[in-house]
């Protein structure tokens, strides 16, 4: 029963109006509600087992991994393989190098600076990038090492290229960085022949 008819029969039209639209909002909620708990009532009812399909991966064959790595053919690489190590005029060179120097060092070309020298305060555990960086990404054409293996002498084939500003600059700070570590640098000036006994008297002054 409506709570309307326990109202004075004195009552205004406004509240009459107000009464039915309050039972009107009750009645939408209440059958809101009924409708999603039976929804819901359903769903729960009618939802299926779900089952936990997890597959296990199965641990890759080292030796078929490998199999498969050397199937990789060039076109699939980005890199290609470089031609020499060395320049053209840079063979040349190092003919007459090996002749002047024999059996007395061991040579090796294109060597990283960074290979022969390092930050004073570096060590295996940390490394002082803002001296290391400056050494990083340049190489010193030729050394010379003794027989333990210690650099005995930097050797740089300045080619025309070192007339330009930017190398200029690094073969300063490479002279630089020789010169603090008591390594001595001989640039050799390119040429078509060279002079054994005068790159000989260069390579030997200490023994001249």
């Amino acid at each position: 029963m409506n709570r309307k008819y326990y109202r004075s029969k004195r009552q205004s039209p406004l509240d009459t109006f107000l009464d039915e639209l309050f039972d009107f909002i009750v009645f939408i909620f209440v059958t809101l509600f009924r409708y999603c708990w039976k929804l819901i009532k359903n769903t729960r009812t009618t939802r299926p087992n779900l089952k936990l399909n997890i597959e296990i991966p199965s641990v890759p064959n080292v030796n078929n991994s490998l199999a498969d790595d050397s199937k990789v053919t060039t076109s699939e690489s980005r890199y290609i393989l470089k031609e020499s190590l060395v320049t053209n005029a840079e063979k040349e060179f190092l003919k007459v190098l090996e002749t002047v120097v024999g059996n007395s060092y061991r040579i090796e070309s294109q060597v990283p600076l960074s290979g022969i020298v390092k930050p004073i305060d570096s060590s295996d555990h940390w490394t002082n990038y803002r001296d290391f960086n400056p050494i990083k990404s340049k190489s010193i054409d030729f050394v010379l090492y003794d027989k333990d293996y210690k650099p005995y002498l930097a050797i740089e084939l300045d080619d025309r290229s070192h007339s330009r500003w930017d190398r200029i600059k690094r073969d300063q700070i490479v002279n630089e960085i020789m010169k603090s570590v008591g390594l001595r640098i001989v640039h050799i000036p390119f040429s078509y022949r060279y002079n054994p006994e005068k790159l000989k008297s260069e390579i030997f002054i200490e023994n001249a």
